[in-house]
């Protein structure tokens, strides 16, 4: 464990870091973690203590979870959780989670940011590499993460619709195509039993996760490396995770699994049948619509459909399949310290992935 010194406030907040590796990190995970996590408003699953630890546990050898830790005169005030692997660090569970962020009372503090870019800076001063992925632009680590001299960055844009979906109030170019989307999954399924189920607990989570994954093989084909172990991961995320599920005469067309914290959830992973007739009918859509009535119905504010894919070829891409539910924008930006003429680092289990590799149905 590499510690500074706790600092009287007039002191910068750079000088009250520590990082803690390997099982120190982990320890803290579990014990120390979970209240800085409910401290944080901004937090989301990503940052769960359920979803860090089941990817800690996943880490191939040699990979060593890191936590940096900001300190104040009471204890912690805000953390970040890293992991280095093959002389990259980045953060742990990326690239599969999205919305990085620190937890923690302070973690929205400009100077609280600016320490944790400081301990990023001092590592790759130390010869590691820096890739930290899909932090929320506006946020405090954003912002900094951003202005780093020499490092290079890009965006992606992050959508969040709010419940309930208000349908009527939509353009008419939008209305229309509800209407027909609806139109013909009505007519295909008139004579069917259709059901639009959620799971409950770890056994159905685990379960539709194989029906989830068996729909995407036959759609889109295997999962990247990285979002393959997420089996393992979910096990531990009953309490955080569900998956959305529409059959037609028990048939499974589409599924959907998502996260949730408070009052607001989060898609992560989509698939649906490769079935022709069945695709051009919408199974995304009509899951899609189910599960934001479902999600209101229980409560729920608003429903992230996540980094989107930009189509650069002029087309829509996942930002037109996701317009059509009134979503708000925000951009996530990821930074790398690596230039372009450095070599990618060694491939491993959780190196990152384009977000375009996690397709919206």
């Amino acid at each position: 464990m590499k510690t500074k010194d706790l600092s009287p406030a007039a002191v910068p907040v750079r000088e009250a870091v520590r990082v803690l590796a390997g099982a120190e990190a982990c320890a803290f995970l579990a014990v120390r973690w979970p209240a800085l996590y409910e401290e944080c408003r901004e937090a989301t699953p990503y940052q769960s203590r359920e979803w860090l630890c089941g990817w800690a546990s996943q880490l191939p050898a040699g990979a060593q979870p890191l936590v940096v830790v900001c300190e104040g005169a009471g204890g912690p005030v805000a953390a970040l959780a890293l992991v280095r692997e093959a002389g990259v660090v980045r953060a742990l569970g990326s690239p599969v989670a999205e919305c990085i962020r620190p937890v923690g009372r302070a973690a929205e503090d400009a100077s609280v940011a600016g320490a944790l870019v400081q301990e990023l800076r001092a590592m790759v001063r130390a010869g590691d590499a820096v890739e930290v992925a899909d932090v929320p632009r506006a946020s405090a680590l954003g912002r900094h993460l951003a202005g780093v001299a020499g490092w290079h960055g890009s965006m992606v844009p992050y959508a969040r619709v709010t419940l309930p979906v208000i349908y009527p109030a939509m353009v008419p170019e939008i209305r229309r195509g509800h209407a027909k989307r609806k139109s013909r999954w009505t007519r295909l399924t008139q004579h069917s039993r259709v059901v639009v189920r959620r799971s409950r607990g770890p056994r159905e989570l685990l379960a539709d996760w194989e029906v989830l994954l068996r729909l995407h093989e036959e759609r889109f084909g295997d999962l990247p490396a990285a979002a393959r172990e997420l089996r393992a991961v979910l096990g531990g995320c009953a309490g955080i995770a569900f998956i959305a599920s529409l059959t037609v005469e028990d048939k499974p067309v589409a599924a959907q699994l998502c996260l949730h914290r408070r009052h607001r959830a989060y898609s992560l992973l989509a698939a649906m049948t490769a079935d022709a007739e069945i695709c051009r009918a919408g199974p995304g859509h009509a899951l899609l619509r189910e599960l934001c009535d479902l999600l209101h119905a229980e409560g729920f504010a608003s429903f992230d459909l996540g980094r989107t894919r930009v189509d650069e070829n002029g087309g829509g891409g996942q930002v037109a399949y996701k317009e059509a539910y009134g979503p708000g924008w925000e951009d996530l930006v990821t930074v790398t310290s690596r230039t372009a003429e450095q070599p990618p680092p060694r491939a491993g289990r959780l190196r990152p992935v384009p977000p375009a590799d996690l397709p919206v149905p």
